[in-house]
């Protein structure tokens, strides 16, 4: 079992209190303010072209695509949605916070200008870090900061190297046009953020 600080502990859940559930509790009623926007666009969309919305397929309740007749459902990896197998890497409790404390993390200091980094690197980066640590044990609140850490020095190498690994299509690099100087510069903030929280144990209260 990881050890960790009592100062880290309180400097995590602090955060986790905090900056975590506010920014989910934002997000929830911006997402809740867009469905009902795109209830009432589609209601209008339908009643001018109803063969617009009859060429949506609809993949569990959640992600539209667009449907083609004779398309074969083995060959269109296009119409696959990752959802549901995330979804599974994901079921842990300490997963599924490790997830919205790097989005935390991402939205206050790594979303910078000219976007060379976005969420889905992180989300590809935790499913590695999920891949490499299967265990329950190895995602406890005591073993989230080793799990944090490990996701942002992966992402400073990413960064370092200029390429970034799809999770599931092997062969797609994400970082493949970002500009180097951005991705230079990201490689810098990430490790910044790594090296404080591996270095100062009340790291969490103002990050």
């Amino acid at each position: 079992m990881a050890f960790i600080f009592p100062e880290r502990r309180g400097s995590l859940q602090k955060f986790v209190s905090t900056r975590v559930h506010r920014r989910k509790s934002e997000l929830f009623k911006t997402i809740t303010n867009i469905c009902t926007v795109m209830q009432e666009l589609l209601k209008h969309v339908e009643a001018l072209e109803p063969r617009f919305i009859s060429s949506l397929k609809l993949v569990d309740a959640r992600d539209p695509y667009p449907s083609v007749k004779g398309a074969c459902s083995e060959g269109d990896a296009w119409l696959l949605c990752f959802n549901d197998a995330e979804d599974m890497l994901f079921a842990s409790a300490g997963r599924r916070l490790c997830l919205s404390m790097l989005k935390t993390l991402y939205d206050k200091h790594l979303d910078l200008p000219g976007k060379p980094l976005e969420y889905v690197h992180l989300v590809m980066l935790l499913l590695y870090e999920c891949e490499k640590h299967p265990g329950k044990t190895e995602w406890t609140d005591d073993a989230l900061v080793d799990r944090i850490n490990g996701i942002l020095l992966q992402l400073v190498s990413c960064l370092q190297c200029r390429k970034c690994p799809h999770f599931f299509l092997k062969g797609v690099d994400l970082f493949g046009c970002k500009p180097k100087p951005a991705l230079d510069s990201a490689a810098k903030q990430a490790w910044n953020i790594a090296r404080d929280i591996a270095t100062n144990p009340g790291s969490f209260d103002t990050l």
